[in-house]
């Protein structure tokens, strides 16, 4: 069982999945619901306006379209591209970026894998288990031996 601290209010709570206790999860659920209802409506509002006219703070506005759960029609001021800090409508990146950062990660997809790396360290000489004569003891076995002897 893992328990954490939720950070919204600091209740102690078994951990899920999510970073939030049962209750900030519902709230923020709440918050959501206002927003996007809000923008339903109201599609070309700013974050300042959204949040004035649903009382969710801006933070919670702004890690909504982080989170890609709300995408603005145009870019926000407060939401930038985390590489290049181009403003962007929802997520964490721009496109170009995104892009970018898929080709880096298809490039290291074609390098050889951890796993094929470590079977071949295994196989070399320096890692081979050691080969055991039959009729050989173990050193406990040898030990009881001897005191039986005794």
């Amino acid at each position: 069982m893992d328990l954490r601290n939720c950070p919204e209010c600091g209740k102690l709570f078994v951990y899920m999945g999510r970073d939030l206790c049962p209750e900030c999860v519902k709230k923020e659920e709440e918050m959501f619901e206002k927003v996007e209802k809000f923008l339903r409506r109201n599609s070309g509002a700013s974050v300042q306006e959204i949040s004035e006219a649903t009382g969710v703070p801006e933070e919670k506005i702004i890690y909504f379209f982080k989170e890609g759960r709300l995408i603005a029609r145009t870019p926000l001021q407060q939401l930038v591209c985390e590489r290049c800090g181009k403003p962007i409508a929802s997520g964490r990146f721009c496109k170009n970026c995104r892009e970018a950062l898929g080709s880096v990660v298809r490039s290291l997809d074609s390098s050889p894998p951890v796993r094929r790396l470590e079977k071949e360290s295994r196989q070399s000489d320096h890692f081979q288990p050691v080969k055991r004569e039959k009729g050989r003891m173990h050193t406990a076995d040898r030990v009881r031996r001897l005191r039986s002897e005794d």
